[in-house]
């Protein structure tokens, strides 16, 4: 995660949407107070997203004393399987003091929020298996004629995420001149054999067989592009906490005196026997069979793209505390901070090629902690503990794509050369 501190006299932020959302704005001198509480318990909650998507497209036409067309058939398929067991979002947007640019009035006001969460559950089951299995197939056929090109492509992209416990926690706050903020957030999250399996599974394939008969068979064309990422995660949870304050002084607002920010950030996670399985996978398929008697074959060009990403997580939590004491918009004292996640019938030639990406990322607990200060009066905690029995984590990406291609040709076999026999002389 990669941050960056921006130099500034007042923070704008923009939020999206959550489940729970406390906003509030106070006079110069006023102050804001919100407290926000949340506790879920799940026992045996099983969730499963399997969309599934089979696009055909077949084509089939036939020619006798004439020829065929050029036969064209793409497929482009998305399909996003998403299965969550419990998933908190809160948010707490507070604003006092005085005014931002010109600091009317005292601005004695100041902020207090707080944020609580618990969850248990007991065998939480997530299970997110989207299956798309696009297919093409032409079997032009020609008689005393011939093909035209036959053109092929897949273009898909499945996405499968398995979650059974996702938690956010958001605080801002903004005080006036003189103004201070405090902010506690709290988690609390207990899983009892969570299963979190994300198996998405594509297998694109692409089928030509052309056939002439006293003609020819033109070019094939094959292609197959296809992304996969399957998501497995037992426990998320993200803090963060973001606190500016305007010292009172007057233009050069240089004053710090009584501005402050203090911040507390506490998760604790337990986890018996967490099993974390992503297994994506993909099989894309080409096959080329044309066939030509007493006439030739085109080019066969066949091609694979394959991307496929696994990530199994057990548990993940990321704090963020950015704290900062400035002058408002317009003077060029203080700092407002800001963090940023920066035969003799010839055939065709044949080319096939296959590029493949495979990723696979099997973490059991990962937490990254971080604190940004600026000038002034400010305390930040944060506090973590995480207890694991027995986690599991696996990251099984599997692909295999395939490139058969089987020309024929048939021609006729060449004459024997048979020897004349010697005329009598004087006939």
């Amino acid at each position: 995660m990669r941050f960056r501190i921006v130099g500034a006299c007042v923070m704008a932020l923009a939020l999206g949407s959550g489940s729970a959302l406390a906003t509030s704005a106070g006079p110069p001198s006023g102050g804001n107070s919100a407290s926000q509480s949340n506790a879920t318990t799940q026992v045996v909650p099983v969730a499963v997203s399997a969309p599934i998507t089979a696009p055909v497209n077949a084509a089939v036409p036939i020619a006798v004393g004439g020829s065929n067309g050029d036969t064209t058939q793409s497929n482009d398929t998305a399909v996003d399987g998403s299965a969550t067991n419990n998933r908190t979002t809160q948010v707490a947007l507070q604003s006092s003091g005085g005014d931002a640019k010109h600091h009317k009035g005292s601005g004695s006001g100041g902020n207090s929020a707080s944020q609580s969460n618990a969850t248990t559950q007991v065998v939480p089951v997530a299970v997110s298996a989207p299956i798309t299995a696009p297919v093409n197939a032409a079997v032009p056929i020609a008689v005393l004629g011939s093909n035209g090109d036959t053109t092929q492509s897949s273009d898909t992209a499945v996405d499968g995420s398995a979650t059974n416990n996702a938690t956010d926690q958001v605080i801002v706050q903004d005080a006036g001149s003189n103004g201070s903020n405090s902010a506690s957030q709290s988690n609390a999250t207990t899983q009892v054999v969570p299963v979190a399996v994300a198996a998405p599974i594509t297998a694109p394939v692409n089928l030509a067989v052309p056939i002439a008969v006293l003609g020819s068979n033109g070019d094939v064309t094959q292609s197959n592009a296809t992304y996969v990422d399957g998501s497995a995660t037992n426990n998320r949870t993200g803090q963060t906490i973001v606190q500016a304050t305007r010292p009172h002084g007057g233009k050069g607002c240089t004053d710090a005196a009584g501005a402050g920010n203090s911040a507390s950030q506490s998760n604790a996670t337990t986890q018996v026997l967490p099993i974390a399985v992503a297994a994506p996978i993909t099989a894309p398929v080409n096959l080329a069979v044309p066939i030509a008697v007493l006439g030739s074959n085109g080019d066969v060009t066949q091609s694979n793209a394959t991307y496929v990403d696994g990530s199994a997580t057990n548990n993940a939590t990321d704090q963020v505390i950015v704290q900062g004491v400035g002058a408002d918009d317009g003077h060029k004292n203080g700092t407002a901070l800001s963090a940023q996640d920066d035969g003799t019938a010839p055939s065709g030639g044949i080319t096939q090629s296959n590029e493949t990406y495979v990723d696979g990322s099997a973490t059991n607990n990962r937490t990254e902690q971080l604190i940004v200060q600026g000038a002034g009066l400010n305390s930040a905690s944060q506090s973590n503990a995480t207890t694991q029995l027995i986690p599991i984590a696996l990251a099984l990406p599997i692909t295999a794509p395939a490139n058969l291609a089987a020309p024929v040709a048939l021609g006729l076999p060449a004459l024997p050369t048979l020897p004349l026999p010697a005329l009598p002389v004087g006939v």
